[in-house]
């Protein structure tokens, strides 16, 4: 788990009935426009997350890609 970190993308892989997730890429303390500790644009430090088993994808309507 981590906190104050945004989700950029879902990393997915070809299988035979279609794309499934292995993991997600974030960006750890990195602040949506609407957060209090936005700085405006900056370069984000990327990391590659993987699962072991499952990804779970959770939507919102507030903020939802911050994890």
């Amino acid at each position: 788990m981590s906190l104050d970190t945004l989700a950029t993308k879902l990393l997915l892989c070809a299988s035979g009935s279609g794309n499934s997730a292995y993991g997600v890429q974030i960006a750890p303390g990195a602040a949506l426009p609407v957060a209090s500790n936005f700085n405006g644009k900056a370069n984000l430090n990327l990391k590659n997350v993987t699962a072991k088993h499952e990804v779970i994808v959770s939507a919102g309507t507030f903020q939802s890609p911050q994890l």
